[in-house]
């Protein structure tokens, strides 16, 4: 405390600005496009999910590995191993104290986007009809568990992991509450939660690249 009033003691105390309350109504899809003559086109697919207080956040951390974490996740498996149309892809989920949003981010070839799009959101819609199989399960709990104990190995990591839960929840959970929670998720926790997220009305696309043709791909965003 000695050391945080000398670097900090001199910025003067005023009053926080308030915050610009998030829009959550939203019925159709939205585009937000910037053209740049690029070599590959960077996207950016969100759907709008749940702050950092939602109980589901465990099933949602599992939905973004399934999907999209790693060589063995379906997008990856998709796109780049059947396909090979993108550079990247990566799926992920961000929760703050009044928001959250699913994104899959992707890389690709300027002229393959009208395979993209729509492979992307067909592998959402799956996740909406079918059950994820167990072993498939299993192996993104483990992959959130061992991913998250490496993570704790620096005591920064370790700082950041307490401090945060602390500041905006005024809760902490050590480690071992959280992988309790990841293993009590259920094939049936994520399909409910897919149907939630996943849908036509909240869908939202943003892309860097020479296209400008946003009627073409409003065409695209269909789940």
């Amino acid at each position: 405390l000695k050391e945080i009033k000398k670097v900090f003691g001199n910025i003067p105390n005023k009053p926080k600005s308030p915050k610009l309350p998030v829009k959550e109504r939203q019925t159709m899809p939205k585009i937000l496009l910037k053209k740049k003559k690029t070599d590959q086109s960077h996207l950016i697919l969100g759907f709008r999910s749940y702050d950092i207080f939602y109980p589901g956040n465990p099933a949602l951390a599992l939905l973004s590995v399934v999907l999209g974490a790693g060589m063995s996740s379906r997008l990856f498996q998709r796109l780049r191993e059947e396909l090979g149309v993108c550079y990247y892809v990566r799926s992920g989920n961000d929760a703050y104290t009044d928001h959250g949003y699913f994104e899959i981010a992707a890389g690709l070839a300027n002229d393959r986007l009208a395979e993209v799009i729509p492979a992307v959101l067909n592998e959402c819609k799956k996740l909406k009809d079918e059950l994820v199989p167990h072993d498939e399960l299993e192996k993104a709990k483990e992959y959130i568990i061992g991913n998250t104990k490496l993570n704790l190995e620096s005591s920064d990591a370790i700082a950041m992991f307490y401090g945060s839960q602390e500041i905006l929840k005024h809760k902490v959970n050590i480690p071992e509450e959280k992988f309790k929670k990841i293993r009590a998720v259920s094939a049936v926790d994520l399909r409910n939660l897919a149907r939630k997220i996943f849908k036509q009305e909240t869908l939202n696309l943003a892309m860097i690249g020479p296209s400008n043709d946003k009627k073409k791909l409003e065409k695209l965003l269909k789940i």
